[in-house]
């Protein structure tokens, strides 16, 4: 199958609320959470045979890549849906600082789509990292830190701790991505499957990013 391309404190300000649209040509930067949705593959990733159950919730907001839409999720934090390029560069997506609290440093979130669409399209990736060097001009700040629960080794964990689930040495790339694809199921059309993917960034040992998503293969 072939993969198509498709996924320290910070001060406070007031979440912007508006209703679901774009800001076109709004920079999207290049940090370690974006770059694992923009990103693809330059070499072999890890198939997953019996990957753990992974459920994203971001506060008390549920989110599953291909299916929630970016109309849900600016309705539920506010701002914006960003778009960037066009054609098979195309690029949508919205992005939130949770400031830090006393238990967690401050985290930048993302949620965006390889591809074109508008507020009813579905976001199929879902990324994060805490501690961002720099924030894009378009991401917003949330009034109140938020707690990211996956169910899985998260940033922070070590490597020993992230293949204590997924299994011993891993593929991975020269810049520190770890890839797995797992649960791949065909859309009905004859030629896309629709399979998942778990990405991490790891630096020194440890994740400082991590993403969970989908994408289209050819059957």
């Amino acid at each position: 199958m072939s993969r198509n391309p498709a996924f320290g404190a910070l001060f406070a300000a007031t979440v912007l609320l508006a209703a679901p649209a774009f800001a076109g040509d709004t920079a999207y930067g290049d940090g370690p959470a974006i770059t694992l949705i923009r990103n693809g593959l330059a070499g072999e990733g890890n198939q997953l045979e019996k990957p753990p159950a992974i459920a994203v919730k971001v506060g008390d907001f549920a989110f599953v890549p291909g299916t929630t839409t970016f109309g849900e999720i600016v309705g539920k934090f506010g701002s914006e849906m960003h778009s960037e390029g066009t054609g098979g560069d195309a690029f949508i997506w919205a992005c939130y600082v949770s400031p830090a609290s006393n238990t967690a440093p401050s985290t930048l979130i993302w949620f965006g789509t390889n591809w074109s669409g508008d507020a009813k399209s579905a976001a199929n990736a879902f990324a994060y990292e805490p501690e961002p060097t720099t924030i894009p001009s378009g991401c917003a700040m949330l009034e109140q830190p938020v707690t990211i629960v996956t169910g899985i080794p998260g940033p922070g964990a070590t490597m020993a701790e992230v293949e204590a689930v997924f299994g011993p040495k891993p593929n991975m790339e020269a810049d520190g991505t770890v890839a797995w694809f797992f649960g791949s199921v065909p859309k009905g059309d004859g030629i896309n499957v629709t399979t998942k993917e778990l990405k991490y960034r790891i630096v020194d040992g440890k994740v400082v990013a991590a993403e969970f998503g989908v994408f289209n293969e050819l059957e």
